[in-house]
């Protein structure tokens, strides 16, 4: 056993220290035959490999890309401003593609996830000794994985490369594959994904289930306007009752809340974000910009508990108070990094019924999030322009320093332009909607061509 367990470490460190798509070449194949031959072919070490995602999760991968994600969106959207000159290039969308910090980092970390999740799902496909149903929690968890982040990517860069395998001469010169075969890859991902975990225990809330797998699911149709689909997927979380009725805005964010689909557990009770966020001193690092702080509606929940006041040389800001928790904090209650949470599937059944033309039922869902947040309803007559601003502005205060979701919903909306031309002037140009393919990458693969807008 104590051999078994050495060759899981070894493997663990091998995928722990890929760092990107491109490096996949220094991988030791008799490594990988390892794995293969040991590690997979008994249900304990199986779970241990797969454990190594969530580890990788829940230390320096969870912190770098929960900021990584979080950080940039915020700022080349409309969300965020920094006083760290380092953060200028974000928010003025000056970013260059031998950025190491964002650029490089979103990438790197993102494929590593990729190559661990692949590496599962082979090993654990060929082996002939693992029971069915740890097969299927195995691959259905580790094809969430795969999924979530090249749709991360995808919404970044735009064309990536698909990597679907751990054939590492392969992927080391790997072409960007177009966005619609990606959404393809990611669909067929979650949907076996679902089918797999079907029979799944749904009580934790740091493990995927089924049901992060439709409301990520959710999330995808919504971006390719499938109403229909993305509605049914809503509606597999939402009428099972586990995730409602909505928390208390002062809570949502704590461990384990009712409304958290999907988090992931943090190692000492704190997150990155609340590190970031919340000032050690009297110089905050991100506020929220004068438009997005000026936002919330009088009585606005969400401003009172989610956002915290500061005074910074002679002005009044507010930053981002979602996880309270700078540090490990004695007495206060536990903060997990939060991916999944029914709140959003509310906004985006709303969003799918305003365009089949069902404003009752949409005005429904938009109510439950609006009467959390300590709001009435939106006042008639019910339109389609009407409902899509009101949810727009509902996604805005709701999701703020979320996993970029207000910078996605800029760009799938069509309104970046509009909305980022008026508050950055010359700074925005249309082709800022994508990030640049790392240069560092470009260098070691011929075939990764770059976006439009960047050398």
């Amino acid at each position: 056993m104590q051999k078994i367990l050495s060759n899981i470490i070894v493997i663990l460190g091998i995928t722990l220290g890929i760092s990107g798509c491109s490096k996949l070449i220094d991988v030791d194949n008799p490594s990988t035959e390892i794995v293969t031959l040991v590690v997979f072919q008994d249900s304990t070490t199986a779970y241990a490999a797969l454990n190594g995602i969530y580890t990788s999760l829940s230390g320096t991968l969870a912190s770098t890309l929960m900021i990584q994600t979080t950080l940039t969106g915020g700022l080349t959207a409309d969300e965020l401003t920094s006083f760290n000159s380092s953060d200028a290039i974000y928010y003025n969308n000056a970013i260059v593609a031998t950025d190491l910090r964002f650029v490089l980092g979103l990438w790197q970390y993102s494929y590593n996830i990729i190559y661990q999740s692949n590496l599962l799902i082979e090993g654990t496909t060929n082996s002939d000794n693992l029971p069915v149903r740890v097969k299927n929690e195995i691959i259905g968890q580790s094809k969430f994985f795969r999924a979530f982040f090249h749709f991360y990517l995808l919404n970044y860069y735009g064309a990536i490369p698909l990597v679907t395998s751990t054939d590492v001469y392969k992927n080391a010169v790997l072409s960007r594959s177009e966005t619609g075969k990606v959404y393809e890859q990611i669909i067929a991902d979650l949907k076996d994904a679902a089918d797999k975990l079907s029979n799944s225990p749904t009580a934790t809330k740091n493990r995927v289930t089924k049901y992060a797998v439709s409301a990520l699911l959710a999330r995808v149709y919504l971006y390719q306007k499938n109403w229909d689909l993305a509605i049914a997927e809503c509606d597999k979380v939402l009428s099972s009752n586990l995730f409602t009725p909505l928390s208390t805005p002062a809570t949502t964010f704590q461990a384990n809340n009712k409304e958290t689909i999907f988090e992931i557990q943090t190692q000492n009770g704190f997150t990155a974000l609340g590190t970031n966020f919340v000032p050690a001193a009297t110089t905050p690092s991100y506020v929220l910009i004068d438009d997005m702080a000026t936002s919330f509606e009088t009585g606005d929940l969400r401003k009172t508990n989610w956002t915290n006041p500061i005074t910074y040389s002679g002005k009044n800001y507010l930053y981002p108070f979602k996880y309270k928790k700078r540090v490990t904090t004695t007495g206060a209650a536990a903060e997990n990094a939060v991916l999944l949470r029914s709140a959003e599937l509310f906004l985006i059944r709303s969003e799918c019924y305003v365009h089949k033309n069902s404003f009752d039922n949409a005005n429904t869902d938009l109510s439950t999030i609006r009467q959390r947040a300590g709001l009435i309803p939106i006042p008639g007559p019910l339109t389609e322009p009407l409902l899509l601003q009101s949810i727009a502005k509902e996604r805005r205060s709701e999701l703020f320093a979320e996993w970029s979701h207000r910078w996605f919903d800029l760009k799938r909306t069509n309104a970046a332009d509009s909305v980022l031309t008026k508050l950055k002037k010359d700074l925005w140009n249309s082709t800022d909607a994508l990030y640049p393919i790392p240069q560092n990458e470009r260098n070691k693969n011929p075939n990764l061509s770059q976006n439009t807008g960047y050398n």
